[in-house]
């Protein structure tokens, strides 16, 4: 498998996983990123992601923490609270979700 293709497969399970809500795993819900948010842009809303990012994340008292390119074009980024909901009414937001640390198990079939 194509690295590119390999880091869209994981980045696409890892953040379906922390998207899903009241899915827990063995030890419980997932361990939410204190101030945590994941933001995707509608597709094809951005031409530059990280410079959109970064001027979202300012603009709401934030700061980015990563920038997603290939599985999905958005950002996570740690703000203050309460202003999620703030940066989810920008036209070019699809959605805003809480970021949480998750655990996968792999397992490799022979």
């Amino acid at each position: 498998m194509k690295r590119g293709l390999l880091v869209t497969v994981v980045s696409a399970v890892v953040l379906a996983a922390a998207a899903s809500t009241g899915a827990a795993g063995a030890q419980g819900a997932p361990d939410r990123v204190a101030d945590g948010y994941i933001v995707v842009f509608k597709q094809g809303a951005v031409r530059d992601v990280p410079a959109v990012a970064q001027e979202l994340a300012e603009a709401h008292g934030g700061s980015v923490f990563h920038v997603y390119r290939h599985a999905l074009e958005g950002f996570a980024v740690r703000l203050p609270a309460g202003r999620a909901m703030a940066l989810e009414r920008d036209p070019r937001v699809d959605y805003v979700e809480p970021d949480a640390v998750v655990e996968l198990d792999v397992v490799h079939a022979r």
